[in-house]
C-alpha cells in the first residue's frame, strides 16, 4: 500500500516498540491484509448498493408504465 511509508514503519516500530525486524513486518503483513479486506468490502458495498439503486430504478419504471396503461385502458 502507497500509505504505508518507510517513515510510517518507523514511526510504528518506535510506538509499538517493536523487538525486531520480523515483529514489525508480521505487524505491516496483517495491517496489509486489514485493508485488503476493507477495500473488498466496500467495494462490495457499493457494488450491492448499485444493484439495489437499478432494481429500485426498475420498480418505479414498470410502476409509472402500469400506471400509464390503467391511465390508457380507463380513458
Amino acid at each position: 500500500q502507497a500509505l504505508l511509508t518507510n517513515t510510517a514503519a518507523q514511526n510504528a516500530a518506535e510506538q509499538f516498540n517493536a523487538k525486531s525486524e520480523n515483529q514489525l513486518q508480521e505487524f505491516y503483513t496483517e495491517l496489509d491484509s486489514q485493508i485488503q479486506q476493507s477495500n473488498a468490502n466496500r467495494v462490495a458495498a457499493t457494488e450491492q448498493f448499485n444493484v439495489d439503486q437499478a432494481n429500485a430504478n426498475s420498480r418505479y419504471v414498470q410502476g409509472l408504465n402500469d400506471q400509464r396503461q390503467q391511465y390508457a385502458v380507463s380513458n
